[in-house]
């Protein structure tokens, strides 16, 4: 990955690497950015279609428990 790939492979070279991988695509905030923008996409549930609310109630699950852990 261009991000990470000239850093080199010294121990702060390795710390760089994963601060920038971290950044780029995890972490607690950036899950938490992720799981809502999946939310304000989620389409609105069909009248009868129990796979909808099932999505819906998972999704909003996983949101109330990383925000939960987020603080």
């Amino acid at each position: 990955m261009a991000a990470v790939e000239y850093l080199g492979h010294s121990t702060e070279a390795y710390k760089a690497a994963k601060s920038r991988l971290e950044g780029k695509f995890g972490g607690q905030r950036r899950q938490i950015d992720l799981h809502l923008e999946e939310l304000d996409q989620f389409r609105p549930i069909r009248p009868g279609n129990a796979k909808d609310l099932d999505r819906c109630a998972d999704l909003t699950h996983v949101i109330v428990v990383s925000l939960k852990e987020a603080g």
